[in-house]
């Protein structure tokens, strides 16, 4: 159980579930009004 949890590898259900917890773009961001600021100068 414990190699389970400290594998560098990536379960193939991780990916699906992150793809939802990740913001589409700077407009779903909430907060970090600096840090969006920055984002957008070097995007």
């Amino acid at each position: 159980m414990r190699e389970e949890l400290l594998s560098p590898n990536k379960e193939p259900i991780e990916s699906e579930i992150e793809v939802g917890l990740r913001p589409k773009g700077l407009a779903e961001f909430v907060g970090q009004t600096e840090l969006k600021g920055h984002l957008r100068v070097m995007l």
